[in-house]
C-alpha cells in the first residue's frame, strides 16, 4: 500500500485521466514545440522533449512528461479547457512538478496560465457553471507527513488558486519519534448537505496518537511495539457558494477536538 493510498479514502476517486498519444498529444503541442511520445515504466505516455522555454529560470533541461488531464470549463462556463499536471522540470522542490491551463479555441488549443502541479483532483461544478477542483494531496518533509484537502480555482489569482480546506500532519513509525500519530481522510464525498441543488463535500478524518512504551526510544527502536489501529473520527462538512467552499458552523468544535490528537494546519 503506497502513502497516498494509507492516508486517504478509497472512496475519493479523482476524475482526472492519464494523457495518452492518440488522444491528448495535440494538446501537449500547445505547450512546447517538441511535444513528443515518450515511454515510462513500459507504457506510452505524452510529454515535452525538453522543458519549455516559459518555466525558465526554474527550469532544468530534462524532458517532462503530462501526468494528469482534467477536462472543464475552469475560467469560462461556455469555455472548452484543459488542465494538465506534468511531472519534472522544476527545480522547485516543494512544487514537485508544474501544470497548464489550456483553452480550446477553434480547431487549436492554446495556453492560457501556468499553474502548479496538481494532485488527486475531482471536478466540482459550480453553481453558474464554472469547474473548479476538489482535491486530495499528501506530502512529506521538515520531519512529518501531511494530507489535505483543497479546491484549485483557475480563474483567481496565482496566489490565490489553490485553497486548503482541511489539512493535517502527522509522524508515523517511519519518522523515528517517541510518539507515533496519524491522520487519514477516511471519507471524501460529494453530496447536497443544505438543499439548494448543488453538490457540498464532506469529510471524515481518522486519526489517533500515542507514545512509545517507556522501554523504548523511539517508534524505531521499539521491538514488539506495533501501532494502534484504534481511531477517533472527526467529521468536516463545507457548503458550496459563490464565493467558494465556507465551514458549517460545527467545523469548528470538530476541529478543536482534532487539534488534541495531530497538528492541524487549517
Amino acid at each position: 500500500m503506497g502513502l497516498a493510498s494509507a492516508v486517504y479514502a478509497d472512496s475519493f476517486h479523482g476524475d482526472g485521466s492519464a494523457p495518452t498519444p492518440t488522444r491528448e498529444l495535440e494538446l501537449i503541442q500547445a505547450v512546447c514545440s517538441d511535444a513528443a511520445v515518450l515511454e515510462h515504466e513500459g507504457k506510452k505516455t505524452v510529454g515535452c522533449r525538453t522543458c519549455p522555454r516559459f518555466l525558465r529560470p526554474l527550469a532544468t533541461k530534462s524532458a517532462t512528461q503530462a501526468e494528469t488531464v482534467y477536462y472543464g470549463h475552469f475560467s469560462d462556463p461556455a469555455a472548452t479547457e484543459a488542465m494538465i499536471s506534468f511531472q519534472g522540470c522544476t527545480s522547485r522542490a516543494e512544487a514537485e512538478g508544474w501544470g497548464v491551463l489550456l483553452r480550446k479555441q477553434g480547431r487549436a488549443w492554446r495556453r492560457v496560465a501556468t499553474l502548479d502541479r496538481l494532485p488527486d483532483c475531482k471536478s466540482h461544478t459550480r453553481k453558474d457553471g464554472r469547474d473548479v477542483l476538489v482535491c486530495v494531496d499528501v506530502a512529506s518533509g521538515g520531519g512529518g507527513q501531511a494530507v489535505s484537502l483543497s479546491t484549485y480555482d483557475a480563474l483567481q489569482p496565482e496566489s490565490k488558486r489553490r485553497r486548503i480546506l482541511l489539512g493535517a500532519s502527522f509522524a508515523d513509525e517511519a519518522w523515528c519519534y517517541p510518539h507515533w500519530s496519524i491522520a487519514e481522510l477516511e471519507d471524501v464525498t460529494f453530496r447536497d448537505l443544505n438543499g439548494d441543488g448543488v453538490m457540498d463535500v464532506r469529510v471524515t478524518v481518522a486519526a489517533a496518537r500515542t507514545k512509545v512504551p517507556k522501554r523504548c526510544e523511539s517508534t524505531c527502536e521499539c521491538k514488539g511495539w506495533k501501532p494502534p489501529k484504534e481511531r477517533q473520527r472527526f467529521t468536516f462538512r463545507f457548503l458550496a457558494t459563490p464565493a467558494g467552499f465556507v465551514d458549517e458552523a460545527a467545523n469548528a468544535r470538530e476541529r478543536l477536538r482534532l487539534k488534541r490528537v495531530v497538528e492541524v494546519f487549517n
